[in-house]
């Protein structure tokens, strides 16, 4: 399963825009899942902070001696 993330507003219609970019990515008469996430944007951009700052301090934890794991 792929994933892929952007922002959006509901029309007046109840539907939700699709960017372009994203939906020329995604397939053709198959099922998606879609979750719908929302909030006031300060506590959204503080969440997105907050997963920056994580998956930075994660990372620097890895080392290059830890890619061995990474083999098949």
């Amino acid at each position: 399963m792929q994933a892929v993330e952007f922002d959006s507003v509901l029309t007046e219609k109840g539907e939700l825009a699709i960017p372009d970019d994203f939906a020329a990515r995604l397939p053709r008469a198959e099922t998606l899942r879609v979750i719908v996430l929302f909030g006031d944007a300060k506590s959204s951009t503080e969440d997105q902070d907050w997963s920056r700052l994580t998956a930075h301090q994660f990372l620097q934890g890895y080392s290059d001696k830890d890619a061995i794991y990474d083999e098949d």
